[in-house]
């Protein structure tokens, strides 16, 4: 379990069918991701309160109901609690104690939010990011990053260029545009960027391109922008960062973009894998409010 509570991007609301569970992790705590029979997306914990079966492993009924592989225990989204057995006669009940944990859940973003804490108590919703609305069709991505997520706030705040790719744009991680700072409930850093298809022999004196980096506190959640010189938007991405174990964050990109010179659209992505001379290179301790920044 992390050590704190938040508010995670666990999945894509598009990856979650109307039939079928998901399973989705934050740490070491496994859940379940389904719709109920409204079309809502519920999460329980991933263990049957019978035989401790993963309830991701079953299937969803028609009533909207996540029943257990194992012996057919059935589940309510919105509770936990288990609604029917399927060995019990007619008139006998399910216990009232019957059932499993429940979390809290939020869209924003086409994300599927959990809060990993007590249902009851769960935080203040993660803000939207007003940019992520663009003219152009929006992407969506996932990747499973080899590096713990202590480690990915770090490199995306001091070097995404190590994280980060765009189609035709070179990112310029040794260009900064000062020192990170807290805004806004963010820590933010700016760096410069250029255009591929340009020479480029030394750093620019002042690049055309800006790439600017929000991430908030706890579970790390990133706002990037591309922005030109005269500050107009050429790409927005919201990345989500979920811990999946001691050496594992899983990567969730959403975003949109404008197409480039060469008319290939600015998509923002994630790299496939870490440049190990880059990663040693990261300034962990220069980072401003570093232990806000965490929730592992």
């Amino acid at each position: 379990m992390t050590g704190r509570s938040h508010w995670w991007a666990v999945a894509h609301e598009a990856d979650i069918p109307a039939a079928k569970p998901v399973p989705a992790k934050v740490g070491d705590l496994a859940v379940v991701l389904f719709r109920d029979g409204a079309g809502e997306i519920r999460a329980l914990e991933d263990r049957c309160a019978h035989r401790r079966a993963p309830l991701s492993l079953g299937i969803v009924t028609p009533e909207g109901l996540v029943q257990c592989p194992y012996h057919g225990w059935r589940y309510d989204g919105s509770s936990g609690k288990c609604r029917a057995i399927p060995n019990l006669s007619s008139e006998e009940k399910v216990p009232g104690n019957f059932g499993v944990r429940h979390f809290a859940t939020r869209i924003v973003d086409g994300f599927v939010y959990l809060w990993s804490g007590r249902h009851d108590e769960a935080g203040n919703w993660p803000a939207a990011i007003a940019s992520l609305a663009g003219p152009m069709p929006m992407s969506r991505t996932s990747a499973a990053l080899a590096c713990p997520h202590a480690m990915y706030v770090a490199l995306i705040l001091d070097r995404p260029g190590a994280l980060l790719s765009i189609d035709g744009v070179r990112l310029l991680d040794d260009f900064r545009w000062g020192d990170p700072r807290t805004f806004d409930g963010h820590v933010v850093g700016e760096f410069g960027a250029a255009w591929s298809h340009r020479r480029l022999d030394r750093l620019p004196s002042s690049p055309p391109l800006t790439l600017r980096v929000a991430v908030s506190a706890g579970s790390a959640d990133a706002e990037i922008t591309l922005r030109d010189e005269s500050g107009d938007l050429l790409a927005a991405a919201l990345v989500g960062a979920v811990p999946q174990g001691a050496m594992i964050t899983q990567l969730r990109i959403a975003g949109w973009a404008s197409p480039g010179p060469k008319g290939k659209s600015l998509n923002i992505r994630i790299r496939p894998s870490l440049d190990v001379e880059t990663v040693a290179r990261t300034r962990v301790a220069a980072l401003p409010d570093w232990e806000a920044l965490t929730a592992a």
